[in-house]
Formats: C-alpha cells, structure tokens, sequence
C-alpha cells in the first residue's frame, strides 16, 4: 500500500508541474460569442449592435468569433447560457451589476457615473466624473469666473470634484453635454467636459455614420458610442483571454491593455475594473457645440 500510495503522489506531483506543458489556449475560428444585452436603454443596445457588426464584418473577435448579441434581463440571458454581458447605461444598473457578478459572470458597464465600485465582474469603460473635473479644471488652469449650477445627479458628483478657483474670463459647466446641442439654458462661452463629440472627419462621426446606415438616422446622444467601446473592450479582453470564459475574461482586465474605441483609446492599467479614458472640452458659440481641447 506505501508504494502504491508514494506512486499516487508521484503522478499527482508531476501532473502539477506539467501544466507548463499545456497547449496555449486559442480560439476556434468559425465560433461563435455570445454577448448579453441587458434590458434598458434602447441606445445602449442599438449601439452594441453597431460596433459588433463591425467587429463581425472585421473576421470577427480575434479573427475567429462571430458576435452574436441577446437581449433580456440578467436572469434571462443568465438562464439561455450568456455569461458575457453588455451592461445598460443608467436602467437598473446597480440591479444588473449585482446579478452578473453574483452568477460569477462578466459584464462591461458603458457608463461610470460613479455611483458604485463595482467588482472585478464588473468592468467601466466610460469617462469617469473625477477625470471629467479634472480635465475641465486642467483646460481652464483651474481658474473661472462662473461656474454653472449641475443639472443632473451626474454634474452635482463632477462639481463636488472640480474644485476651480474664481479667476480668469471662463464659464464652466460641471455637466457632460450627451447630445451635439448645449444643455438648454446654457450661456455662450461655456466650456464642457464629455465623453465625446462627432466632429466631422472623427472616430466617433465615423459610428455616427454607420449608426445612420443600420437605423437610418444619427444617434440622439452619445450612449450609443459608449456602448460600443464597451462591445470594443469585451472583444479585446476575449481576444486576450483567447476564452469565452468569465474568469479568465475578467483575469485580462485585471492584467491591463489598451484597445482604440469610438470615443477615445481604453486604457485598462492593470489592477483596476475601470479604464483610463480622456475627456473631450467642448465650448459653446454662437449656439453651437465645438471641440477646442
């Protein structure tokens, strides 16, 4: 029995130290992924249709898999075998978070309004409100002459973080402008931080466009470009990965990458759910929105 039980050992020990040895994992070209969309916003999802027709028509992820998306609640799509997931913008999204997360699978969340953490299930692909403030304040030297009252939950979080000094000739507004018009109300010469602007000839007209070609029309707000960069880095974080699997998809973000968005590069820096991504300065003139940092 002793040397049965030391051979058992034996085996055991160099299975362990075989694992070194194991095939690289690949994808299998002609696959399929699924990715779950999750009941809310409807821009949300015409968007993630958009950039996954996109990485389709492009070979696919990683050159291999096809996108296919499903709509439903988490329980839903949980249910039908999705473990991969487009997360909504703002309906029910601490709700969604928590069910992917507790199912122990993976979810990428367009928008970060910085109303929750998350979870290294839960990644955040979306301009946050702290680099929001501080890409306002760097633009204007941290110093205005007015600041404007927040209108949204949003722009309250973005002024408790800007923290300019009165100064200078600016106006600024702790809002994100989601359309390619001012909030109304708004006076002439101010300044904006957002998540991005189509501005002719940009990555993000180029989607607009291709939006336009899918539903015949532009898209009303910006949500639709946030989705699709959270569609970009799911394929990237599977191409990684080189798995559908949840774990070793959520493993990649933790590792870090960078991937080129609609809106602007994704920068994963490694040990965080969220990306780096730059804020764009829009200022208003003559009635219109205009990039200018």
């Amino acid at each position: 029995m002793r040397l049965r039980l030391g051979l058992l050992v034996l085996v055991a020990l160099l299975a362990a130290c075989g694992g070194e040895d194991e095939p690289e994992r690949e994808l299998q070209p002609g696959g399929s992924v699924t990715i779950g969309i999750v009941n809310g916003e409807r821009l949300v999802r015409e968007g993630a249709r958009v950039e996954a027709n996109r990485v389709n028509n492009a070979g696919g992820v990683g050159g291999a898999l096809t996108i296919r998306l499903a709509r439903g609640t988490v329980d839903q799509l949980l249910t039908r075998g999705v473990r991969l997931f487009v997360l909504p913008c703002r309906v029910e999204l601490y709700a969604a978070a928590e069910e992917v997360s507790t199912a122990g699978a993976f979810g990428v969340a367009p928008c970060d309004d910085g109303v929750f953490e998350g979870s290294e299930r839960i990644a955040f692909t979306g301009l946050s409100p702290r680099t929001q403030a501080e890409a306002l304040s760097d633009f204007v030297g941290g110093e205005a002459a007015r600041e404007l009252a927040p209108r949204t939950a949003r722009g309250a979080r973005v002024e408790a973080l800007l923290g300019v000094d009165r100064g200078g000739s600016s106006i600024v507004s702790p809002d994100a402008p989601e359309r390619v018009v001012a909030p109304p109300g708004a006076p002439e010469e101010s300044l904006f931080a957002t998540f991005g602007f189509p501005e002719p000839g940009s990555r993000t007209d180029e989607f607009y466009e291709r939006f336009r070609v899918v539903y015949g029309r532009r898209p009303e707000t910006i949500l639709s470009a946030l989705a699709a960069d959270a569609v970009n880095a799911l394929a990237a974080a599977i191409e990684l990965a080189a798995s559908t699997s949840p774990e070793l998809v959520a493993a990649e973000v933790q590792k870090g990458f960078e991937v080129r968005g609609v809106l602007n590069e994704l920068s994963f820096p490694g040990g965080t759910n969220r990306a780096e991504v730059e804020a764009v300065i829009v200022h208003l003139a003559d009635g219109k929105l205009r990039v200018v940092g």
